[in-house]
């Protein structure tokens, strides 16, 4: 298989999440067949496996056209930190969920410290209210408390909101590529039907083998009529 040929099966593998072998590309010899072969891999794949193994397709695509990291560095154990600048990029992280087409996806958090301060400053608020104010017979037990307490609330909102934009820090439980799969489960490019795999086995093979649109054609032979050798 020459190397047009190879980066179809590995442009296709990776589009939709599917293992080809040697041996099955050998025998694909018109984008049609591949189209059918694609969906019938799709359909008869245990769901579940099938779907984990399509969203790890589906980042490690997005980090490579988004990062441009090499594609063999990017494994499901690949520490997610290494792959981004530190702090990351908001624009990148967001661009990555675009890539990805995710319906849902982590936000970034505030550093450690910054959450500690936010807590730290209410509390400090609140005991020093309860302190330094002897409780007042007229105003009653719980009246410093309460009144240290909301005073403590509303400087958390307050803190909170300030620091919307200083949510920098990769979530703590995305610490590898592989816990970014159930958010990439929900991308709208995990449900395929038969046209959509055609439209991309289409703009695949244009892109790759370089021939126009009008060139195309499903019953169309790669060796014979597209010169893929």
């Amino acid at each position: 298989m020459g190397l047009d040929g190879v980066e179809l099966v590995i442009a296709f593998e990776e589009q939709f999440g599917v293992s080809m072998s040697d041996a099955e590309a050998e025998k694909l010899e018109t984008p049609r067949m591949v189209c059918d072969f694609i969906y019938s891999k799709i359909v008869t794949t245990d769901e579940k496996i099938c779907q984990t193994q399509r969203a790890f397709y589906l980042i490690r695509r997005a980090i490579s056209n988004t990062f441009r990291h090499n594609r063999k560095s990017i494994t499901p154990d690949a520490p997610i930190n290494q792959l981004f600048s530190n702090p990351p990029d908001k624009e990148k992280w967001l661009s990555l969920k675009k890539a990805v087409q995710a319906r849902t996806w982590p936000e970034l958090s505030r550093p450690i410290w910054l959450k500690v301060l936010i807590v730290i400053i209410p509390a400090s608020v609140f005991f020093t209210l309860w302190l330094r104010n002897p409780i007042n017979p007229i105003a009653g037990f719980f009246a410093i408390p309460i009144i240290g307490f909301f005073s403590a609330v509303i400087t958390i909102y307050i803190g909170t909101s300030l620091t919307r934009p200083m949510k920098t820090t990769i979530p703590a439980n995305i610490k590898q590529v592989k816990d970014l799969i159930p958010f990439a489960i929900t991308s709208d490019e995990m449900k395929w039907t038969k046209e959509q795999i055609s439209e991309h086995v289409k703009r695949i093979v244009i892109e790759i083998v370089g021939i126009s649109e009008s060139e195309y054609f499903e019953d169309a032979h790669f060796i014979k009529d597209f010169g893929i050798d």
